[in-house]
């Protein structure tokens, strides 16, 4: 008679048990996803602002940095490839090879700013791009003009009325006195 009593009140222990536990986990799982994603916003963050410094080295707008597709395609231009593998990357199957095409810019992109070819794994894992945004590197463009550096802000227009410059950066040669005079 008294066994069903202590039958249902372990069941109830039982429950009331589970229910308790499931719900601590319940609110550890919720902590866990925004605390995730409140690193991965303030890294995103931190990496927009390294990509616009790093673009602004290279001569490209910096606001290119936060535009999703247009990043990529300035990406590859910086690295001296055709921009429009960056479209690759929207096509089913084909983006697995995006992949290797972002490793060979990022080597590249290593090469122009001084560094190393190894230094594109640093580039993939985002702390190379930190390094080149608040570092000393230096962009070398080797397709502009030579003795051209790559622009580094914006162009200035000349002022209106100003001497023409020397632009081959060397004084005039005065004309060459005659050799035959007659004496």
């Amino acid at each position: 008679m008294l066994a069903p009593l202590f039958h249902s009140l372990a069941v109830t222990a039982y429950s009331y048990t589970t229910t308790t536990t499931t719900s601590s986990s319940s609110s550890l799982s919720s902590t866990f996803w925004v605390t995730y994603f409140a690193v991965i916003f303030v890294v995103a963050i931190f990496a927009i602002i390294a990509m616009w410094k790093v673009f602004t080295k290279a001569g490209k707008p910096g606001w290119a940095s936060i535009v999703p597709i247009y990043n990529s395609w300035v990406t590859f231009e910086i690295g001296g490839k055709p921009g429009w593998w960056a479209l690759l990357g929207l096509i089913p199957f084909v983006n697995f090879i995006v992949i290797i095409l972002v490793i060979m810019a990022y080597v590249e992109i290593s090469k122009r700013f001084g560094k190393s070819p190894w230094f594109a794994v640093l580039l993939i894992f985002l702390i190379g791009w930190f390094i080149l945004a608040f570092g000393k590197a230096k962009y070398n463009n080797p397709e502009a003009p030579l003795g051209q550096a790559a622009p580094t802000g914006p162009v200035a227009s000349p002022l209106v009325g100003a001497a023409p410059q020397n632009t081959d950066q060397q004084p005039p040669t005065p004309p060459a006195a005659p050799t035959n005079l007659v004496q």
